[in-house]
């Protein structure tokens, strides 16, 4: 894994139509609009900050109500003990954190990042060989781990990777240089441009009678906006999304919503665990979500 990307990394990359963005968004605004209990703004925003960190990153390690930064890879639980393998970044070097949670007190032991840790196992075996950077200890009490996977981006990486790539394509296909290079097809006779650009030029050498073609309007163009109408759909089923289709039935929306449902619920119910951790009840209703579900009962 050495070119993993984090789910951070990924809802922070700048894509056009912000489809990383909108795919946490969408989720998080059913999480937190099924709050039900009446609670105060610093509850508030810490649930929302929570929720919002669960889909983003998946696991997390909450110390005294602060998230910490970075991604947790493992979670594993032996006898009493429970340990996190976190990944975090401190002036743009990575370093490996992992925090064994005991009854009383939490080992916290920094290292040297390894380059590959596609599974535990190999972890495991590089931070044997590995000298600690800095280690500390802290009470339990203060430390939660939330073993949620690696959040709802990191699955989708590949599907992510080529949306960015596409609209990178799109953007450059209506550049100033093609552009001046169509406009210019109207201005000169194309004999005369290959005896001023010659075989330099950004086309080569241009053969007698050709003709130029703005990329905006070309096959080339329409490609992409074919693959792109693909992979959206692709990407927002991976992240447990969904889309609204005019005029489509009750039972067919909430069909389509199920994946949506469930991730909602799920992030809801690890929400209420560590608000109940803290000494907060907090409770959830989704009326939308329950009145779909009633026309298929019915």
């Amino acid at each position: 894994m050495k070119d993993f990307i984090t789910g951070r990394e990924l809802y922070l990359m700048s894509i056009p139509g912000d489809w990383n963005k909108s795919a946490v968004k969408q989720l998080n605004d059913g999480v937190i609009s099924g709050l039900v209990t009446d609670i105060g703004l610093r509850d508030y925003n810490f649930l929302n900050k929570l929720s919002t960190e669960l889909l983003i990153e998946g696991s997390l390690v909450l110390v005294d109500r602060q998230i910490a930064e970075g991604q947790v890879l493992y979670v594993e639980e032996i006898d009493e003990v429970e340990i996190a393998y976190q990944v975090f970044m401190d002036k743009s070097i990575r370093y490996l954190k992992v925090w064994i949670k005991g009854p009383e007190n939490t080992q916290v032991s920094v290292y040297p990042c390894p380059l590959s840790f596609k599974r535990l196992k190999e972890l495991k075996e590089e931070l044997e060989k590995s000298q600690y950077l800095d280690t500390y200890s802290i009470p339990s009490s203060s430390v939660l781990i939330i073993d949620n996977g690696y959040g709802i981006l990191v699955p989708a990486q590949g599907t992510l990777d080529r949306l960015a790539e596409l609209s990178k394509m799109l953007s450059e296909s209506v550049s100033e240089n093609a552009l001046r290079w169509f406009v210019s097809s109207y201005a000169a006779d194309i004999d005369e441009l290959n005896a001023v650009y010659g075989s330099k030029g950004p086309f080569g050498t241009i053969p007698s009678g050709s003709s130029f073609e703005h990329m905006y309007d070309s096959a080339y163009t329409n490609d992409i906006f074919k693959q792109i109408d693909v992979l959206v759909p692709a990407f927002k089923e991976m992240t447990s999304n969904f889309t609204v289709i005019p005029g489509e039935s009750g039972i067919s929306r909430y069909l389509g919503m199920t994946g949506y449902v469930n991730k909602v619920t799920y992030i809801q119910k690890i929400c209420v665990s560590v608000f109940g951790e803290l000494g907060v009840d907090i409770s959830f209703e989704n009326v939308v979500l329950d009145a779909l579900k009633r026309q298929i009962d019915a």
